[in-house]
């Protein structure tokens, strides 16, 4: 379908993971930092 075309690369799940736990650690880095 459509979406294929914004699919840039397909990440292995391990990838996958590690980006999500890096973009959770980067928003609350910046949640923190707004709080202070």
């Amino acid at each position: 379908g459509m979406v294929v075309g914004l699919i840039h690369d397909i990440p292995t799940c391990a990838e996958l993971l590690e980006r999500i736990v890096a973009e959770c650690r980067e928003s609350l880095r910046a949640a923190l930092a707004m709080m202070n």
